[in-house]
């Protein structure tokens, strides 16, 4: 499975933590199957200050089954059985935190986020509940989750 983060963050937002962790679930995943009713997953990670808020709303989850073809800045990109949702982070508390600390309030959000939708949304083919497990001991074993969020 493919999964990363998306960037939806204001000019403030020092983004390493955000690049370093997807950069370590894309490695992760990169060898794990939940099945085949979803082959990528991407979080977007929308961190803005307050006077940019009206502009990043949450979007709802879309799941993309069939095969689709798009263009982003010039490059054509082909998606299916792609599944896309948005994690809000708390502004003030992601610019406070050190590096660690950022990955833990990523890792907590997004895993809440993660439980919300998958409770609700099904997708033929797809291991929600193993999918959200994972998930979950992934982080804890990095040091980003202290506390079970079931």
């Amino acid at each position: 499975m493919n999964l990363g983060l998306a960037i939806y963050a204001s000019r403030e937002v020092t983004t390493d933590s955000i690049i370093e962790l997807s950069n370590e679930l894309k490695e992760h995943y990169d060898t794990i199957d939940f099945g085949k009713g979803i082959q990528s997953v991407s979080i977007g990670i929308i961190c803005v200050s307050k006077n940019f808020e009206p502009f990043f709303k949450q979007r709802k989850p879309k799941y993309t089954k069939d095969k689709k073809e798009t263009e982003i800045d010039g490059i054509k990109i082909t998606i299916e059985k792609a599944f896309e949702y948005d994690c809000k982070i708390v502004f003030e508390q992601y610019q406070e935190a050190d590096s660690l600390g950022k990955k833990q309030l990523l890792a907590a959000e997004i895993l809440k986020t993660t439980k919300e939708i998958f409770e609700k949304k099904k997708i033929n083919d797809f291991k929600e509940n193993k999918f959200v497990e994972d998930l979950e001991i992934y982080f804890k074993n990095q040091g980003y989750l202290q506390e079970t969020l079931t």
